[in-house]
């Protein structure tokens, strides 16, 4: 409307002999040809073009003059431009080309059956475990799905947890659609040649994602919300920490909080309106502090809860096969012992959301080291195997911690997929014996600290 007006009023102008109303003498006598300025002209305009400027003003140019070679030149390389801006942007910044991509972008039921019929062919769940990704308090998922992870924040993704053969499909959701079509840009930015957005749980559970052939299932996980330790202004340990609440007590647990995140945690903590009464470690860890300390200082009433066998100091030591019974006794946590990674690592299964709190023990697609504080690759095979592996296939896993991008998996898929566990129990110790990690970098400070509650 802008350009229209603009144009019809330039050239009323023109008709009524307002001298300044063009752009070009028709009297100018002829001009030698100067190549620097066609060069140059050719130069700005595919520069404007490039970074994605409105060309109008070049339209308005050529309604007053449209004979005029010069903004015709200018023209075209703008137009050069803009159809060199997609594969540019795509090369120096694919981020940007993802936050630009159509959202509404959803493949078709056909096209998600055919990529789903494909060898290798991968469903992706972008979402975080938040309760914003919750309709009143159900968490859907596909039943063979991976998590990767998309940032709204930077709109990137990780890399690492989607599969090397990057010619194999790819099939993404989230919970309306849009983030799997901001995905699906970033993803053939990076050389991904198969990307399909399956839309969202919430919008297109009976369509594309219901052509997935998978069950949806829905997990009731009320309040719960996972957190992660990453770089600065954090401790840079990709630690998970949960906040685990009660919508009728209002109470709520914290599992495995890091202490430069104590700030952080106690605002979410306030922000869902909860109070928390207990904050649980898995283990005694050594790759951070633990915030329980810290916690229990600001918090009247808070207590602190560990297993025996960690050698811990706690409010509450806790035995094998052990329920941890909160909000009024209305829930429960089951502690099952699950050592190997340390002697005093416990997992903590609630039955009612379907979920397990596995620690270090179970890490998706990995397990917890067994080269330090007593570890044993024998015992932990054993005890993921009894005490992880015959929980209901459809449990969720909720690791402490994951350097992959990716919020969740099961224990179907873990029993199934994961690199080491899923390994006869010789090939498994093979493959500990073998690792050759680094010396963890905060066990000197953390172990002491965190064997007396992190204070």
């Amino acid at each position: 409307t802008a350009l229209a007006v603009t144009f019809s009023l330039y050239r009323l102008a023109g008709r009524l002999g307002v001298a300044e109303a063009s752009a070009f003498s028709d009297t100018a006598a002829p001009q030698a040809v100067d190549l620097r300025l066609i060069v140059g002209a050719a130069l700005f305009g595919t520069g404007w073009g490039l970074i994605g400027v409105c060309p109008g003003p070049h339209l308005v140019g050529l309604g007053a003059a449209p004979f005029a070679p010069g903004l015709w030149l200018l023209l075209l390389n703008v137009a050069l431009g803009m159809r060199l801006a997609a594969p540019a942007w795509a090369a120096l910044c694919p981020s940007r080309l993802a936050s630009r991509a159509r959202p509404d972008a959803v493949s078709t039921v056909d096209e998600v059956r055919s990529a789903v019929a494909r060898p290798g062919a991968t469903t992706v769940d972008l979402r975080p475990l938040v309760p914003s990704e919750m309709r009143e308090g159900g968490f859907t998922r596909a039943a063979h799905a991976i998590s990767a992870v998309w940032d709204t924040e930077s709109h990137t993704m990780s890399l690492a947890a989607l599969p090397a053969d990057r010619s194999s499909p790819l099939i993404l959701y989230c919970r309306t659609g849009r983030r799997a079509g901001l995905a699906k840009a970033f993803l053939e930015a990076h050389s991904y040649s198969h990307v399909l957005n399956a839309g969202g749980v919430d919008t297109h559970a009976p369509t594309t994602l219901a052509a997935l052939g998978q069950p949806l299932h829905r997990h009731e996980l009320g309040v719960l919300v996972q957190l992660f330790d990453g770089l600065a202004p954090g401790g840079g340990s990709s630690t998970y920490t949960y906040i685990l609440g009660d919508t009728a007590s209002k109470e709520c647990i914290i599992i495995d909080p890091v202490l430069e995140q104590v700030d952080r945690d106690l605002k979410a903590i306030d922000a869902l309106g909860l109070t928390p009464t207990l904050a649980v470690n898995t283990h005694c860890h050594a790759d951070h502090i633990t915030g329980t300390g810290a916690m229990k200082r600001r918090l009247a009433g808070l207590s602190s809860l560990i297993s025996k066998a960690s050698g811990a100091k706690a409010d509450r030591h806790l035995k094998p096969g052990e329920a941890v019974r909160w909000a009024g006794g209305r829930r429960t946590l089951a502690a099952l012992a699950t050592p190997g990674h340390t002697p005093g690592c416990m997992s903590f299964f609630d039955d009612s959301i379907g979920c397990v709190f596995t620690g270090d023990a179970l890490l998706i697609g990995s397990c917890g080291r067994t080269d330090f504080q007593q570890g044993n690759p024998e015992v932990l095979y054993d005890s993921v195997h009894a005490k992880l592996f015959s929980l209901p296939e459809t449990t969720l896993v909720l690791p402490a911690h994951d350097y992959k991008g990716r919020a969740y998996s099961t224990i179907a898929a873990e029993k199934s997929s994961n690199p080491r566990l899923s390994k006869s129990k010789a090939e498994f110790l093979e493959i500990m014996r073998n690792l050759e990690l680094p010396y963890p970098k905060k066990i000197d400070t953390a172990l002491p600290a965190n064997l007396v509650c992190g204070l």
